[in-house]
């Protein structure tokens, strides 16, 4: 049984739902641990009643870390969830010491293929880490870390448990949404850690396909799965994908570069659907969580959409749906 964990608010329940759904699809056995950030979500995915995707209350991980109180107190919400990322799947191996590795995933992934390139890696060493693998032209970006906290695995020995406590250690002490001496959020970190024992980088290009790497690659959509430079892609990373109107979406990849139509329908488009589904599950099951839940929009000027648009950086859909 493979053990995987997230966390979300109400504001990214359906991604999180459209993950859940795309490792039943491609995953051997597994079990999701949702850490629920608000009661919205936990009530909507206790809702759901799906065995392999399992709700946590927030409170249940605070009541088992009081470290974790005493942190809230001196940052903002967005550095406090920064501040869970170690301390959930750390709560988890305490909580369980007979499973073999538990595995931290963003809310925003997408998986296409199995798994499994991820576990070859670790039967290897005890961390896995993946790299954000930014071309030259985005380097600048490496400010904000080496490494990319959007998948890590941590096997439950002594090596695996070394660095993730003393990673809840640090970000216990610091984690704050800027950069400073080195430090960024929960992510710096990271950049340390291939100096340490049993951390292994990932090496398959299919792992963490991302708006800030896709461009260097040779990628096709019309295999399946799709291929990054013939390997298969294992999961795409969503980050900053988000409704900006009425059947607009604002890819996120403003800044990176440009991406091809093909590849903007195969994957945000793809990606639309996916979340259509999770939000038809959710308005069957938790209908009453689902009608309360409000659609926001950014501040978005028509001159500034329309320049998107021309750009592919914004996608039009003729469906538009509450997130």
């Amino acid at each position: 049984m493979i053990h995987f964990c997230t966390y979300f608010d109400r504001n990214y329940l359906t991604r999180a739902v459209a993950l859940h759904q795309s490792l039943v699809r491609h995953s051997p056995p597994f079990t999701l641990w949702a850490l629920c950030l608000d009661e919205d979500a936990y009530q909507a995915v206790s809702a759901l009643n799906v065995e392999s995707l399992r709700p946590l209350r927030l409170t249940d991980l605070e009541q088992a870390d009081p470290a974790l109180l005493d942190a809230k107190k001196n940052r903002s919400t967005v550095e406090y969830y920064f501040t869970l990322s170690p301390a959930l799947p750390w709560f988890l191996l305490a909580r369980m010491p007979d499973i073999d590795s538990i595995t931290y995933l963003d809310s925003d992934l997408l998986f296409y293929s199995s798994p499994q390139p991820v576990f070859d890696e670790l039967a290897r060493g005890s961390v896995v880490i993946v790299p954000h693998r930014y071309p030259p032209h985005l380097l600048e970006l490496a400010k904000y870390g080496t490494y990319n906290v959007a998948l890590l695995t941590f096997r439950n020995d002594a090596a695996g448990r070394a660095v993730l406590s003393h990673w809840r250690e640090q970000c216990l002490a610091w984690c704050y949404d800027r950069v400073e001496d080195g430090k960024f959020a929960d992510q710096g970190y990271l950049d340390s850690w291939p100096a340490l024992p049993g951390v292994r980088v990932i090496e398959h290009l299919g792992v963490d396909l991302a708006p800030w790497n896709f461009m260097q690659y040779d990628i096709d959509v019309k295999a399946d799965p799709p291929t990054v430079n013939g390997q298969p892609l294992v999961f795409y990373h969503f980050q900053g994908f988000k409704a900006v109107g009425p059947g607009l979406w604002d890819l996120g990849i403003d800044g990176y570069g440009r991406m091809s139509a093909r590849i903007t329908s195969r994957l945000y488009g793809g990606y639309l659907k996916e979340l259509r589904s999770a939000t038809g599950a959710i308005r069957a099951r938790a209908p009453a969580i689902h009608r309360a839940s409000s659609l926001r929009f950014p501040r978005y000027g028509w001159r500034r959409v329309i320049l998107r648009v021309l750009r592919r950086q914004i996608m039009v859909s003729p469906k538009s749906f509450r997130l």
